[in-house]
């Protein structure tokens, strides 16, 4: 305690202060208090400037893993976006964004914190990671057209046809009750792919094209007549 009360009144006096003497001392008090979130922002913020991204992103690790224990979930949320602004796309980071998100009720930003993992994941060419992560986002907001379609596309590349079938389907029917008609085409080319003589896929794809006004409508309609 006497530490924390001498390292207080020096902070007091911080404008006399060299910026090298400043991060001696808030290095101090972060360590005797971890849960001095002034210290912490204070070394993010000196790091930042610094160019240092490991030790900006070591303090912001630390001011999240403090508002974490004191339940100020919507802090968190900032931090946590503060520590992916410095440092990157990091998968962990944004799932647990992600469920910060959802605790604080934002179900839409839960989805886009997830779709983000999933791409970082496929990134590093982390196909099964990435597809559990989908999976479960969609068990838990099955209207998610981003994450439904990026499921599609990972399965597809696993090779799980049938799979790829299901999702392109029904990421196609959420764009088109989205009004997003030029995304669910693209999906029912997909889906075309893998069902080239399905006769519902060809009806679909021939009714976006009307409704698009698609230059390539005739021969659309050609291949629709000789099936």
């Amino acid at each position: 305690d006497e530490a924390a009360s001498e390292l207080r009144r020096v902070k007091e006096f911080q404008v006399e202060a060299s910026e090298e003497v400043l991060l001696v001392i808030y290095e101090m008090s972060a360590r005797i208090n971890p849960s001095d979130l002034a210290a912490h922002r204070w070394l993010a913020e000196a790091y930042g400037r610094r160019k240092d991204r490991d030790g900006a992103t070591s303090q912001l690790k630390l001011m999240a893993a403090a508002q974490e224990r004191a339940g100020d979930h919507a802090a968190l949320a900032k931090t946590l976006e503060g520590i992916l602004e410095v440092g990157g796309e990091q998968i962990d980071t944004l799932k647990r964004l992600a469920l910060v998100y959802s605790r604080l009720g934002m179900e839409g930003k839960a989805s886009s914190a997830l779709a983000r993992a999933v791409d970082a994941a496929l990134a590093l060419a982390q196909l099964k990671e990435a597809r559990g992560m989908c999976e479960a986002a969609i068990d838990m907001d099955p209207g998610s057209l981003s994450l439904r379609s990026r499921l599609a596309m990972i399965v597809n590349r696993e090779g799980d046809r049938s799979a790829a079938i299901e999702h392109y389907r029904a990421a196609a029917a959420l764009a088109r009750g989205q009004g997003k008609l030029d995304g669910a085409q693209q999906l029912l080319l997909q889906l075309r792919k893998l069902q080239p003589d399905d006769l519902v896929v060809r009806l679909e794809l021939a009714d976006l094209a009307l409704a698009l006004g698609d230059s390539n409508i005739d021969p659309i309609l050609r291949d629709l007549t000789m099936f």
